[in-house]
């Protein structure tokens, strides 16, 4: 999926993931597995997104269920797909 979106230009690819992103911690959430308040919930993307601009993946199953849905291996391809 990462080489579907190469194409597109670096503020697509940025807002796809973070659309991505936002899902699965709304849906970890929804199942119960975080305890934060719903409301907090674009304030722990913008948290997760300023890591990843510094090159510091976050922990936890949201991240690793975005790098699986596309298909990046690497924090290294992570930080290529999004220009960091």
């Amino acid at each position: 999926m990462a080489t579907d979106l190469s194409p597109l230009p670096l503020e697509a690819r940025r807002d796809y993931f973070r659309k991505a992103y936002t899902i699965e911690l709304a849906r970890l959430h929804a199942t119960g597995a975080c305890r934060w308040p719903v409301e907090q919930l674009p304030v722990m993307v913008d948290k997760a997104m300023a890591a990843i601009a510094r090159k510091e993946m976050p922990i936890g199953s949201a991240k690793d269920a975005n790098r699986k849905m596309f298909e990046l291996k690497t924090q290294k391809a992570t930080f290529e797909l999004l220009g960091y």
